[in-house]
This record gives structure tokens, C-alpha cells and sequence, in this order.
């Protein structure tokens, strides 16, 4: 198998868990009161996707296709409660490849302050901030594609006080174009402590592109759709993106909603303006709920019972600016199965309406399953 060269900070990390464990071993073995000194679990998550197209007339005619979304296995090594060493590994298997998707290093500092350094995702509010698996639909909505914030290298440090959080963070990474793209990123989020639960949040994130390429860019609410409807390339100088965040929560009954802007700004081509919005509602035919934390999901605390859940997506795009992009809406709706708290499939029909835009008038139709295993 080949395995990507790591970085500095993955290479230290790697270290850090091989070397921990031998180092702490005899320590650890003679403090019978001190059990917690020293932890390491492993996990991981496979998720399989299959995705059926019908009236694209990118593609001239239907389409189906499997699509392995996820493969990674998990570490994560804690050492005194208070520094944590995450660890993802993402395992290809069709091209025998292992390539590091996480590698970063947390302080749990004290009065609530903590510290993130590495290789990780770049949080921006609810859905990019909750884990792909704890999602209420295999797809996000269409809007978050303008947000182009990958997982690379970077550090965060953030606040937590009297329900309040706030957080900012500085990331540095590659972009499409093959250029250094820096991120100044921040976030706050307010949570209520009533019985039906409620928070409320804002997100910026301020990207320095170099004058190297940009566009705006969606996968239609299919993810094997890449570049289904895309802008020409902006030669950006800087792109922002912002916007406000909101949930709600009583009892079986889930609503979450992101308005979201961009704005490209270019000497060449000229500025340019983006807007986006969704709302999603879950309902749990079962006795279940859904959990949140400093406004992200998480995952879902099951117990040994099965659970059925109700999802539906309206999700709009307004990428249409200098008579170029496009304007569109989805419609989705869904049904997610939990067997247990390690098996869950989840299916989605999602209809695809553009305004404008050079696919004016078209639609379309996708149907996706996801089956999603946790170790």
C-alpha cells in the first residue's frame, strides 16, 4: 500500500502516538488510583453511497453510480484529560492507498479556553461544523457548496462561558488553482438552556486567494455530480464568506437553518456576489431526539433501540452574478433507519430546479442511499 508523506505536525503526531504508550506504560501500571492519566480508543466509519440521476442533460441521459463517500479509521489518545491526539486515517482500498485526513493535537485549557493545532476541518456554522455522519441527510444542501473550506493545516483556539461560544482560527492550504489560499475564520454561538432547545449563531470566514483562481461551484445535491453547474474561473484577490445559523429543538421535532453569503473580490473580472439559504426539519417516528453541542450535531445517543426519522430540505442558490452562474432550487425529502448505534441507512429523493442561468428552465431528479457503518 502506498501512504502519503506526512507533514511536520502529522509526522510529530504520529510519534506522539507511538511513543506515548511505551513511555507511560510503567508509570501508568503503578498508579492502580490514577487510571485516567492515560487513554486511547479507536473507531472508525465506512459509508457506501448509491446515487440515481434522471432528466441531466449534462450527462444526455440517466445515470447511476456507487460511490464509497468514507473510509477512515480512527485514534484518539487523551493524556491527563486535557490534551487529546486525533488521528484519521483515510483508507482507499479500490486504489490501496492510506492517506492522513486529521492529524491534530487539543488543550483543554482552563476557565472552558481550548486550543486545536494541525490538520483538520475548517468549522463554519452548523452543518460544516457537525461530522458528516451525525448529518440529517446523505447530501448537504446545495447552498453550502459555495463554501470551498477544506481540511488542511491550521490552529483555533476557542471560548466557551455561560452558554456563549466564540472562537476564531487562522488555516493555510492549497487551492483548486494550485495556489496558497490563507483563512481567517471565526465563529459564535449562542444556546439556550430551556427544555426545547434553541441556538442561535454567526460565522465569517475571510479567505486571501492570491489572485489565483476562483468559482462558484455546485453538485447539484448529488455528490458524484461535481462541477454540475459551475461560474467561469475569477482570478480572486479575496473571497468572504458569512452568515447567521439557527436550531430548534422540541422533543422528537428538529429544525435547522443557514442563510449564507460570498463575495469575490477581483480587480480583473470585478467583484461578484453569492447568496445561499436552507432549512432542514427532522421528525423521529420513534421515541428519539436529536443532540447538539456548541451548535453542531452529535451523534446520536441511541441506547440498544431502533430509530425512524423524517427528513426533509429546501435548499436555494443565487450564483448568478455578471450575467454568468446560475440560480437554483432543491427539494428534498427523506427517511433515515437506525438498526443500532452502528448501522444507519439513510435514502433521499432530491429535485433540482434552475431560474437561471444557462440551464434556464431545466430540472431534475436524484435519488440517493447512503449505508453508513460505525466501529
Amino acid at each position: 500500500m502506498n501512504l502519503t508523506r506526512p507533514t511536520s505536525i502529522q509526522a510529530l503526531a504520529i510519534l506522539s502516538l507511538l511513543g506515548s504508550p511505551a513511555i507511560l506504560a510503567a508509570p501508568i501500571a503503578s498508579l492502580d488510583a490514577n487510571q485516567d492519566l492515560f487513554d486511547i480508543q479507536f473507531s472508525g466509519v465506512a459509508m457506501e453511497d448509491f446515487t440515481y440521476l434522471k432528466q441531466v442533460s449534462r450527462l444526455n441521459e440517466t445515470a447511476s453510480q456507487w460511490n464509497t463517500r468514507r473510509s477512515v479509521i480512527e485514534a484518539e489518545m487523551t493524556f491527563m484529560e486535557r490534551i487529546t491526539l486525533e488521528l484519521e486515517l483515510d483508507v482507499d482500498i479500490e486504489r490501496e492507498e492510506l492517506s492522513w485526513r486529521d492529524t491534530y493535537l487539543t488543550l483543554d485549557l482552563p476557565n472552558k479556553w481550548e486550543l486545536k493545532a494541525g490538520k483538520m476541518k475548517q468549522e463554519f456554522g452548523s452543518l460544516q461544523s457537525s461530522s458528516l455522519k451525525n448529518q440529517l441527510s446523505p447530501e448537504r444542501p446545495m447552498a453550502l457548496d459555495l463554501l470551498t473550506l477544506e481540511r488542511t493545516r491550521g490552529i483555533a483556539l476557542r471560548k466557551s462561558f455561560n452558554h456563549n461560544l466564540i472562537g476564531f482560527a487562522y488555516f493555510k492550504g492549497d487551492n483548486k488553482d494550485s495556489g496558497i489560499t490563507n483563512t481567517v475564520l471565526g465563529n459564535y454561538v449562542f444556546e439556550s438552556d430551556s427544555s426545547r432547545y434553541w441556538h442561535a449563531g454567526f460565522s465569517f470566514a475571510s479567505q486571501n486567494y492570491n489572485n489565483s483562481a476562483y468559482h462558484a461551484e455546485t453538485k447539484a445535491g448529488t455528490d458524484v455530480m461535481d462541477d454540475f453547474l459551475h461560474t467561469e474561473k475569477i482570478t480572486a484577490s479575496r473571497v468572504n464568506h458569512f452568515g447567521p445559523n439557527f436550531a430548534w429543538q422540541a422533543g422528537r421535532f428538529t429544525v435547522i437553518s443557514e442563510v449564507l453569503q460570498t463575495r469575490v473580490i477581483s480587480k480583473k473580472e470585478g467583484n461578484r456576489s453569492y447568496s445561499g439559504a436552507y432549512i432542514q426539519t427532522s421528525w423521529f417516528l420513534s421515541d428519539n431526539q436529536h443532540r447538539f453541542k456548541e451548535g453542531s450535531l452529535r451523534s446520536l445517543d441511541l441506547g440498544k433501540s431502533t430509530a425512524l426519522e423524517l427528513v426533509s430540505t429546501f435548499s436555494r442558490l443565487d450564483a448568478y452574478s455578471q450575467l454568468d452562474g446560475f440560480e437554483a432550487d432543491t427539494l428534498g425529502f427523506g427517511v433515515n433507519y437506525y438498526l443500532n448505534k452502528n448501522l444507519k441507512l439513510m435514502t433521499e429523493i432530491n429535485h433540482l430546479d434552475i431560474r437561471r442561468g444557462g440551464f434556464e428552465g431545466e430540472s431534475g431528479l436524484s435519488f440517493v442511499m447512503r449505508i453508513q457503518l460505525d466501529i
